[in-house]
């Protein structure tokens, strides 16, 4: 998939302007404008599971002005310190990926997190939904990569809530799988990586084409994004199908994606690779019939890509100084992968990967007085940021911690906390044997083989 966007990228490159490229090839990437009653969902009928709704202000770039406004909400159980999962949505959507309104006890990743104890904090990246609008020569791999890392150091600092966090682990999907990359491999500051639906393998040329054929300019789309700068794109009316595997899928989750289908920018893609310089836990999934990442209808043509189940198995070369690396498929399920009906599969393989690997939820508050106690942190922290003349400064005032990890191994029986899982050894096609199930790379300073799960 990442060779699709380079190639795209040089032939955009040989226009004479951005904006004549984007008009002939109609290429959209990730946005969505959404109604109000979409913004920001209650996750559970327990107020200490409700998101909290955040306006945080981040620049483009190291020493620019923090102009720019991430809408976002944050859902935090009542729980001290531990992970927060910081969640990066792909191309063509919003928060809404992560925490979608129709049977949001199947297709909500955020209300599964939530109900296990876990953090998330579920945002509309930079140039989409309610989030800032700059020009599209803005928004790059690079620039959406520092403003993921200032929320990072937010969370660290205690700057979201007037609470710290303990850990960050992104967990990204598609474009948001780049975007990730990017932040761990250039700052450094994650404890883990939940990469869903990118590898490094290409695309299924009828996926692919069906993509490209459905992307128009957003001005031209809708009257709702006609105010938005030039070179936002979308995708067209009754074209989302091509993100998921049919039989695995309700027509209802199409029919609602498409409804709430978004803009974006292709620059959103353009970047260097940082896979290589990698150095925590990572979790990679893809969707067993996920034409964007592998061969689907073209399996066995002349220079056809790999099927998807055995691009995932070779994924591992492209992360060597991962500590350890491990990959689970998802059954029934395409390039959307919490969006098919098997999405609940997914949602306890990656529970279950974080408590192997020590990513906690943190230790739960049961005292109501100190739950009064952190919001009443948060309306100071409030007040001290409204008086900074930008977000950089209160950063710089609040300080940043980074807690280090112990990686920890064990088996999970329960099947809410872990799916069907076992061990297969790494380079091993998991097209047959570990179907649903994940697959485990152990390296340096974890024994071999991993015990995982």
């Amino acid at each position: 998939m990442n060779n699709q966007f380079d190639e795209l990228t040089e032939s955009l490159a040989q226009s004479v302007t951005r904006r004549a490229a984007l008009k002939n090839f109609g290429v959209g990437l990730a946005g969505v404008a959404l109604s109000a009653w979409l913004a920001l969902p209650a996750i559970a009928d327990d107020d200490s599971l409700r998101g909290q709704p955040l306006q945080l202000a981040v620049a483009l770039a190291p020493g620019a002005p923090a102009d720019q406004t991430i809408s976002a909400t944050l859902s935090r159980p009542s729980r001290r310190g531990g992970t927060l999962q910081i969640l990066l949505h792909g191309a063509t959507y919003s928060h809404v990926y992560w925490d979608f309104p129709y049977r949001p006890e199947r297709y909500s990743y955020v209300r599964a997190m939530s109900r296990a104890g876990y953090a998330t904090l579920n945002m509309d990246r930079l140039g989409i939904g309610a989030s800032s609008h700059p020009p599209v020569d803005a928004l790059t791999r690079t620039s959406e990569a520092y403003v993921t890392h200032q929320l990072v150091q937010l969370a660290l600092s205690g700057g979201l809530d007037g609470e710290p966090f303990d850990q960050v682990v992104l967990v990204g999907h598609s474009l948001g799988v780049l975007i990730g990359i990017t932040e761990a491999g250039t700052y450094g500051d994650v404890s883990g990586l939940v990469l869903s639906g990118n590898i490094h393998n290409d695309a299924d040329p009828v996926t692919w084409d069906a993509f490209v054929s459905a992307l128009l300019p957003a001005q031209q789309a809708s009257p709702q994004f006609a105010n938005l700068p030039d070179g936002y794109l979308t995708t067209a009316t009754g074209s989302r199908s091509v993100f998921y595997y049919l039989p695995g899928a309700e027509p209802q989750v199409i029919a609602i994606d498409d409804a709430t289908r978004g803009t974006g920018a292709f620059s959103e893609a353009e970047g260097k690779d940082m896979s290589k310089a990698i150095q925590v836990p990572i979790l990679a999934s893809v969707g067993e019939f996920d034409g964007f990442n592998g061969c689907v209808s073209s399996c066995g043509l002349q220079k056809s890509p790999l099927p998807p189940p055995d691009g995932l198995a070779a994924e591992g070369k492209w992360f060597p100084k991962a500590p350890t690396f491990d990959v689970y498929l998802q059954a029934q399920a395409g390039h959307d992968q919490n969006l098919h009906v098997t999405a609940p599969d997914f949602y306890a393989a990656v529970r279950s990967w974080l408590a192997s690997h020590g990513f906690g939820p943190g230790n739960r508050i049961t005292n109501p007085n100190e739950r009064k106690n952190i919001h009443n942190k948060f309306e100071e922290l409030t007040k001290s940021l409204a008086q900074s003349v930008t977000r950089g400064a209160a950063l710089k005032k609040f300080g940043v911690g980074l807690a280090c990890m112990a990686l920890a191994c064990f088996g999970l029986a329960d099947r809410a906390q872990a799916a069907n899982v076992k061990c297969a050894a790494y380079g091993q096609s998991c097209g047959t044997n570990s179907l649903g199930k994940i697959s485990s790379r152990a390296r340096r300073t974890l024994p071999l083989p991993l015990p995982l799960l």
